[in-house]
């Protein structure tokens, strides 16, 4: 199979494009309500938030009090590779996608709203992180999703990385996602 070069960049999101996440979200989001005494959120209200920051997710779809969101952050990011990491899978054919763009030599990043400490984690146990020039998680310093600045930085560090012969520039690059928010 191969594709024709009308992209100089492919960045994709990861939960909900690369990897399928739903379960281990859920799962961790409920655990961290439960741990920090408060109720259950509605399962599809969770998942309506997955790919923006998690803060939003607490504040949104699980109603936590302001003066509770870092906590149930922390506490989220605390448990969430013993809850979740072992439902997260590739969806069907991504391997295969993925290994024929890197063979066709085109950059490629991760940009997620995933905080770096669980995304690098899943990106290595999935075996997909050969695949990708740049990885991208949540940066405090760069405004989430739907601001162009994740993308953005994600093109600065791919030229920096992979430019040897062109210029890779933001209207020649693919953004791949499962949501309006990663495309906005």
């Amino acid at each position: 199979m191969s594709f024709e070069r009308t992209f100089s960049a492919f960045l994709f999101d990861f939960d909900g494009t690369l990897a399928d996440t739903n379960e281990g979200i859920i799962a961790t989001v409920q655990a961290t309500l439960k741990d920090i005494g408060l109720p259950s959120a509605d399962a599809s209200d969770i998942q309506f938030t997955i790919g923006l920051p998690l803060e939003t997710c607490f504040r949104q779809a699980c109603n936590v009090p302001e003066n509770l969101v870092e906590q149930a952050c922390s506490h989220y990011r605390d448990i969430f590779w013993d809850v979740a990491s072992s439902t997260i899978h590739l969806f069907p054919n991504v391997q295969c996608s993925l290994e024929t763009l890197h063979e066709q030599g085109i950059p490629m990043a991760i940009v997620s709203s995933r905080h770096n400490c669980s995304l690098n984690p899943l990106v290595q146990q999935l075996g997909i992180e050969k695949f990708f020039d740049v990885i991208l998680g949540e940066d405090p310093a760069i405004r989430p999703k739907p601001a162009p600045d994740m993308a953005l930085k994600a093109i600065k560090m791919l030229n920096e990385k992979c430019s040897e012969s062109y210029l890779i520039l933001p209207k020649d690059t693919l953004v791949i996602g499962d949501t309006k928010y990663a495309i906005l």
